[in-house]
């Protein structure tokens, strides 16, 4: 199974050279133009709004297994950081038909222009933090994870 929820805040990079012809508002559309297609192609739960001046883009989903859908959620957070370098945001996902990771969330990490995948130390692993269950995942040593 497949679960995922995430959100992105989406910024413009005040530090970067505007791209020739591309205005903060025409990357934007560039955005909601996607998300809009999503939603209507594969009836996603994706929503975007403005909050107190900053736009953002909400989203979650689940399927039996990795899908095109969550493919084209990972391509928006790359076309997000492309386009925006500014924004930032997070996608827990929990993949438990993935060998190596089945009983732990990832988070796909959106900042600086970049995304990256990083282990979650808040909920995996799940059968012990969530379910209660006692799997000795913790005394594992690949399954260690770096808290700062």
């Amino acid at each position: 199974m497949l679960d995922y929820q995430g959100w992105i805040i989406i910024q413009d990079d005040p530090t970067e050279e505007m791209p020739e012809g591309k205005s903060f508002d025409s990357r934007v559309k560039e955005i909601v133009e996607r998300i809009d297609l999503l939603r209507a192609e594969y009836d996603a739960a994706i929503s975007h709004y403005g909050i107190n001046g900053h736009r953002r883009i909400m989203l979650c989903g689940a399927s039996n297994r990795k899908d095109f859908l969550f493919c084209e959620v990972i391509r928006l957070y790359e076309c997000v950081a492309s386009l925006l370098p500014g924004s930032h945001g997070i996608l827990y996902y929990l993949d438990t038909e993935d060998q190596q990771y089945y009983d732990a969330y990832r988070c796909l990490i959106l900042r600086m222009g970049r995304v990256t995948t990083e282990m979650d130390n808040f909920f995996s692993p799940v059968s012990e933090k969530v379910d209660g269950e006692d799997t000795g995942f913790s005394d594992r040593p690949d399954f260690t994870i770096a808290t700062n």
